[in-house]
This record gives C-alpha cells, sequence and structure tokens, in this order.
C-alpha cells in the first residue's frame, strides 16, 4: 500500500496494465475520447488489483463516502476575501485555488477509507471522484435556482395575467357604469321634455276652457209678452189710429223671430205697433 500511495508515475510490475494506473491508459481501452478525454467514466475506470471493473454497489459505496467528506470539508467552508470568489463556481477549480489543502485533505481521507483508489498515478481517481462529486452538487444548485425561477415566473405570469382581468373588468365596469348614467341622463331629459309637453297642454287646455269677454254667458231673458197683454196695454188712441194699416201688425208678427238663447238681445219695444181695432185677426178671437 505504501508503493501505491507514493503515486509514482510508474505502474508497478504487479499491477496489470488494465487496472489504469494513468489516466492515458483509459485511452488505450477505449474508455475516453476527444471529447471527454479529462472526463473519463469513473464507474469504469475504478476497478481492482486484477484490473476488474467493481460492482456498481462497490461504486456507488464509494460516491457516498466521497460526497459525505465534501459536504463536510469542503461545502462548509466559508467565502474568501477575494470578490472574484463570490462568483465564481465552486467546483474542483475553485476549491483547488482558494482551499487547496482543504481540498487534498479530503483526497487523503477518501483513499484512506476507499483503497482501491489509490491504485493510480497522482490521485487521478479520487481526485475524479470528488470532482464528479462537487459537479452534481453544482448542478443540482442550478436546477434548484432554475426551478425557483420558473415558479417564479409562473407567479408573475399569473400576478400579471391576475391584474390583466382586474384592469379588464375595472374598465368594463366602468364602461357599464358609464353606459348606465348615460341612459338615465337620457331617460331623465326625455321625461323632463315630456312633462314640459304635458304641462304646456294643460296650461293650453287650461286658457281654453277659461271663460273670455267675448264668450261670458248672456243674462237669461225674460219670456216674450203675449201679444193679447201688449195690445192691452195700448192707450184708445193708438188702437184708433186709421192710417197704420192692419196688415202692418200681421207683417211685423210674422216678421218677429223668437230671440236666440245664444245671442243677447233686449226686450222687444212694441209701443211703436197700430193696430186697427176694426179688423179681426184669427189668432186674435178668444
Amino acid at each position: 500500500m505504501k508503493e501505491v500511495n507514493s503515486g509514482g508515475a510508474l505502474r508497478p510490475e504487479s499491477y496489470p496494465r488494465s487496472v489504469l494506473w494513468n489516466i492515458e491508459d483509459c485511452q488505450h481501452y477505449g474508455l475516453v475520447t476527444e471529447k471527454n478525454a479529462s472526463r473519463p467514466p469513473m464507474e469504469k475506470c475504478v476497478r481492482n488489483r486484477q484490473g476488474e471493473v467493481i460492482s456498481t454497489s462497490e461504486y456507488n459505496a464509494i460516491k457516498t463516502t466521497a460526497r459525505m467528506l465534501v459536504n463536510i470539508h469542503l461545502v462548509s467552508l466559508g467565502t474568501p476575501a477575494d470578490p472574484a470568489a463570490r462568483v465564481k463556481t465552486k467546483t474542483k477549480t475553485y476549491y483547488k485555488k482558494y482551499f487547496l489543502q482543504n481540498f487534498k485533505d479530503v483526497l487523503d481521507k477518501l483513499e484512506a477509507q476507499e483503497p482501491l483508489l489509490t491504485l493510480c498515478a497522482a490521485r487521478w481517481k479520487a481526485e475524479h471522484i470528488i470532482a464528479n462529486c462537487l459537479t452534481a452538487l453544482v448542478d443540482t444548485e442550478k436546477a434548484a435556482k432554475r426551478k425557483d425561477a420558473a415558479r417564479e415566473g409562473i407567479e408573475s405570469d399569473d400576478t400579471g395575467l391576475d391584474s390583466q382581468l382586474a384592469k379588464r373588468q375595472r374598465t368594463e365596469t366602468a364602461a357599464s357604469q358609464e353606459e348606465l348614467g348615460l341612459r338615465k341622463k337620457k331617460k331623465r331629459n326625455h321625461g323632463g321634455s315630456k312633462g314640459e309637453k304635458n304641462i304646456c297642454c294643460d296650461l293650453f287646455f287650461f286658457h281654453a276652457c277659461q271663460p273670455t269677454a267675448a264668450s261670458a254667458p248672456l243674462p237669461a231673458l225674460a219670456p216674450p209678452t203675449p201679444l193679447l197683454e201688449q195690445l192691452a196695454s195700448l192707450g184708445p188712441q193708438q188702437t184708433a189710429n186709421p192710417t197704420v194699416p192692419a196688415v202692418a201688425s200681421k207683417s211685423i208678427m210674422q216678421n218677429q223671430s223668437p230671440p236666440s238663447s245664444s245671442i243677447g238681445v233686449r226686450n222687444t219695444d212694441t209701443n211703436f205697433i197700430y193696430v186697427d181695432a176694426s179688423c179681426k185677426s184669427p189668432s186674435l178671437v178668444t
């Protein structure tokens, strides 16, 4: 074990090449390409002393140990005084630059708990396992931030939609109230004009029904005096006058028309009538 922990660049003869002592051996076995030359699949690179790939359960146990050490000894570290460190992603490069000794201590602890990681030169297997753990933590943090941002975006969109709906409802309510006010105003104005028209009509009929000087009621006419009474009231001289023909009295009586009830006529003066007493009229026979 001491020979292995020395991290010599040369693979000991007691180990086959398939143990992947150097990272370049990964290319020999086709585990890396030009695109992932610095990121070989560690589940295939961690091997036992016979150069055989370990089981999935063994590899998961190694990852669990590495995550525990990272969370305890690296993630808990504070932020350096360098302002540039605040904007850097906390990957392997970050810890090797600002917390190099802490990073080395984690490698020592990991190799001490997982001896298979010591079967390599320059501790590259343990370093890649720690680097993968740090990258996974960063990716998880980024995913959480994206999720939070998406949730905030949805909430902001919902808030925007709610505000738009509320604004639309306020606009529609204002328009409805304005339209209702115009209708009430129009109805009130229409009712006022109609009322004025009715008042004018009432005034017209009121004045039309009022009595005027031309249409003042006439005084009641006295009933006409019978002709016999009129003749009896005449004196003897007037009745004996022969110069007035008897026909005159008859014509006067025929032309005389009864007074109209609608025209104001004074009582007829019969003093000018001369009647010949010698002439007997059928109407005068008692």
